[in-house]
């Protein structure tokens, strides 16, 4: 039998030499796009509906870039976003895409994350771009959101990714979609930790370069750490170099993986492990037809682990899996150590995995053990009709058929295994189906679907369960099974923020009892001090304030996480529109005096000044010479105010509307 030789791709460094770019001051602001405009001195500009950076920007410590609300933004080439603070994209509504301006030519170079950075990304699209790189010692969440298209450029004004999402450190990546990239959707380098939880993904048909690399590619986690891949789909498209999932150490980085749950096909290879020290669990994966390049000498294992040395350190516990129509069932090279199913107390596992239709050359080939250590592989359902020992071994490879092999303890097998049967859970709001809610339910994590279901099978017994979604109030629950399928009905509850809205009605500087204002269906009264508050969640919510003999008010407020006040000036309405018209103040901005123009026969009383809340801030008693004296120590707040001019012979005021720098 030849050696089997599965390859991945280590990751490489490169060093970050700056463009023209638009570093933010440093000063804790916290800003969105309409701030960038305005302060970025061209380097992000409005363009029609759309935004685009004409340069790179700079996030310096301290300070924070917030898009909380749908965009496109169109990037030009070489343009950037770089990050030592903190970089929030989270829109209430649609999504915010990052897009290059010239797709076919365009190379923008996609997002860097410096130590100590803050990133959350949800509904996000990044396409036609260079990826991100997420550094050490930062927090990366990546949820919900699309990448497609990105490619990759070597140099120190390429790509910063080597594939879409390079990660030294920590990240939680949930639920995205990797789409068509050049390169792999999720990489870390082989000779540092870098720990993450990539749970819920969908791969379709990336590395379309279709160079030697998988569409995930992880290294270590560290000694303290472990790597969670939970529940992706990770499916090839017929680029026959680009793998499934690889998690390795190759410099003698401790690695700690969890791999489970997860449906990988069509691939060059399924799952690989390659170096030490490992330690792993691969659970409960669906790994099928992997084996797109169709040279068995390169590929094409539904499992690969691989360790070169006698001294290395690889320690793998792999039970639950259906591994079907690969090249080869499951290959260990070197000297893994690798359970596979062991009857022994300290050592226990069911096995149960499922092998069928793996094979090359016209062999089946199951279970390969290319080195010298002996491995348990009991309890598995091989690939063959009668489960005997004598059936099996054609399907396995070890010590029989090479002597420098060791040997593989494969009986007793493992078909007729406890039956199992079918826990369905759906959830909902009390109305509506609940999609993307977590249940955490005999060890794994399933995920519900848009109709708010999802299933696991398990055998007889009582599981507890825990489902959690953001915004909900955690669910608990026990699930008993004998013997049938069950159905689990679940309500979670919205967690609702509740926060005080209160206002404050006042006419003349004074506050103002009696007046009502409706909002939220519902109508309050101001007391004697001028207040009435209502108790409101997050949201927009319009008002009117009215009270007899005065102008209605109408207008709009926004909770938002957090207390609010609103300030409300009356007026009479009773002033003079013609009169207003009559008249003319001058300089309009003003900063020291006022003059007031009108007729001849116009004889001025009285003057007051109000800001836009309704607040009186002066009274002008008399008035000399058509002159209002401001003075440069009034203190007045540069801003928008509202003269009242009192004309003799004239019940109500003139109002005019001024500026004072």
């Amino acid at each position: 039998m030849r050696k089997i030789i599965t390859l991945i791709t280590l990751l490489f460094a490169f060093t970050f030499v700056g463009k023209a770019q638009y570093t933010t001051p440093g000063t804790g602001i916290n800003w969105g796009l309409q701030e960038l405009i305005t302060n970025s001195a061209g380097a992000i500009v409005q363009d029609g509906s759309d935004y685009r950076f004409t340069a790179g920007l700079l996030i310096s410590a301290g300070d924070t870039i917030s898009i909380l609300s749908s965009a496109n933004i169109i990037m030009n080439d070489a343009t950037f976003i770089e990050c030592s603070g903190a970089f929030i994209i989270d829109p209430v509504t649609d999504s915010v895409k990052f897009t290059a301006d010239v797709p076919e030519t365009t190379r923008w170079r996609g997002f860097r994350l410096a130590d100590f950075y803050h990133a959350y990304f949800k509904h996000m699209v990044m396409e036609y771009g260079g990826g991100m790189r997420a550094l050490s010692d930062g927090s990366l969440h990546v949820e919900e959101c699309s990448f497609r298209y990105n490619y990759y450029e070597s140099g120190s004004t390429g790509s910063y990714g080597s594939s879409v999402i390079d990660i030294s450190g920590h990240a939680d990546i949930i639920g995205n979609v990797f789409i068509a990239n050049q390169r792999g959707g999720i990489s870390s380098p082989a000779n540092a930790n870098a720990s993450a939880n990539i749970i819920s993904n969908l791969f379709f048909g990336n590395v379309t370069e279709n160079s030697n690399r998988p569409q995930i590619n992880m290294g270590p986690s560290g000694e303290n750490d472990t790597t969670y891949i939970i529940g992706n789909t990770v499916i090839g498209n017929g680029f026959d170099q680009s793998g499934g999932i690889a998690f390795s150490s190759l410099v003698g980085v401790a690695g700690n993986a969890v791999i489970e749950n997860n449906f990988i096909d069509q691939n060059r290879y399924g799952i690989t492990l390659t170096g030490s020290p490992i330690n792993g669990i691969v659970r409960n994966n669906n790994i099928t037809n992997n084996n797109i390049q169709n040279n068995p000498a390169l590929g094409g294992s539904g499992i690969n682990f691989t360790a070169s040395t006698a001294s290395s350190v690889q320690n793998v516990v792999v039970t639950g899996n259906i591994i079907s129509g690969n090249l080869w069932g499951i290959t260990i090279i070197g000297y893994p150590q690798v359970n596979m199913g062991d009857t022994a107390v300290a050592n226990y596992n069911p096995g149960n995995n499922v092998f069928s239709n793996n094979g090359n050359g016209g062999l089946l080939y199951d279970l390969y053990n290319n080195g010298p250590v002996d491995q348990m592989a009991m309890g598995n359902c091989w690939g063959v009709e009668t489960q005997d020992s004598v059936s099996i071994e054609t399907v396995v490879s070890h010590v029989v058929d090479d002597p420098s092999l060791g040997r593989v303890y494969f009986m007793p097998a493992g078909c007729d295994a406890t039956d199992e049967y079918t826990v369905t859970f759906n959830v909902t709001d009390g109305a509506l189906p609940v999609e993307g809610a977590s249940i955490s339910i005999n060890d794994v994590i399933i995920t519900t679907n848009e109709l708010g279901s999802a299933t696991i099978e398990v055998e007889n017994g009582t599981y507890p369960y825990e489902i959690t979604k953001a915004g909900y109030v955690t669910a608990t629950g026990i699930v008993v099974v004998e013997d049938e399928d069950v159905t689990e009905n679940v309500i979670l509850t919205m967690i609702v923020e509740e926060y005080t809205v209160t206002f404050r009605v006042n006419y003349n500087d004074a506050p103002f009892e009696g007046a009502e204002i409706k909002v939220a269906a519902e109508t309050l009264v101001t007391n004697n001090l001028g207040i009435a508050s209502i108790i409101l969640s997050n949201g927009t919510y319009d008002y009117l304030v009215t009270a007899e003999g005065y102008d209605s008010i109408n207008g709009t407020l926004t909770v938002d996480g957090a207390d609010i006040e609103i300030i409300i000036g009356l007026t009479t309405g009773l002033f003079d529109k013609t009169l207003s018209e009559r008249l003319s103040v001058y300089p309009n901005p003003a900063t020291d005096y006022i003059f007031i123009e009108g007729i001849n026969t116009m004889k001025f009383n009285r003057a007051e000044l109000f800001n836009l809340n309704g607040l009186k801030i002066t009274t002008w008693e008399v008035i000399q010479d058509n002159k209002l004296i401001l003075g440069k120590s009034s203190g007045l707040t540069p801003g928008m105010y509202l003269l009242n001019i009192y004309v003799e012979g004239s019940s109500s005021p003139a109002v005019k509307r001024i500026m004072i720098k």
